[in-house]
């Protein structure tokens, strides 16, 4: 019972490395690798616990724990490893956050740049006079008319085209029966 115990303190202690790491840069937990560190963690100490289960007497036990605390101090240690050279390209961060910065200021001249053109437009005496020239043909009983006889006519070629290829068709595969 006494090598479980000294398996669960080395796994708390492991817990206990990855919750500092977590705190020493908070932006590290949601990164693949250390999510995959958490992981191969968890699974070392359970293929342990499954293997205990079915050898707890054997002398083999001395040799695998010193093997499980060895590939978890690698573990951890690639981890910090990845994640201090991960935090250590300033350049790729600057460059980022340079990024956004110039996206964001782009967004804000654009928008301010097409505010300021509706703006003008609206003032112009010429826009408006296009703006009431364009509801009222809107609003033209005559063109209303017009729109509804162009779809009409568009809806006739339509179905005239479509039964003309159907016929088509149905010549086609009388052929092909025959």
């Amino acid at each position: 019972m006494n090598d479980l115990n000294d398996v669960n303190n080395m796994e708390q202690e492991a817990k206990y490395k990855i919750i500092r790491m977590e705190d020493e840069d908070a932006s590290v937990q949601n990164t693949a690798v250390f999510q995959e560190c958490k992981a191969s963690i968890q699974k070392l100490y359970e293929d342990f616990r499954e293997w205990w289960d079915v050898n707890q007497n054997s002398e083999e036990t001395k040799e695998r724990k010193e093997k499980l605390r060895l590939e978890t101090e690698r573990i951890l240690n690639a981890c910090k490893f990845q994640i201090n050279k991960w935090k250590e390209n300033e350049d790729l961060k600057k460059a980022v956050d340079k990024g956004v910065d110039v996206a964001v200021k782009t967004g804000d001249w654009m928008m301010k740049t097409f505010q300021e053109g509706v703006d003008t437009m609206k003032k112009n005496e010429q826009c408006q006079k296009v703006g009431e020239k364009f509801q009222q043909l809107k609003e033209d009983e005559r063109v209303k008319k017009g729109v509804a006889s162009f779809k009409r006519g568009t809806l006739k070629v339509a179905e005239s085209a479509f039964e003309g290829l159907k016929k088509v068709l149905d010549d086609k595969d009388k052929e092909t029966d025959n």
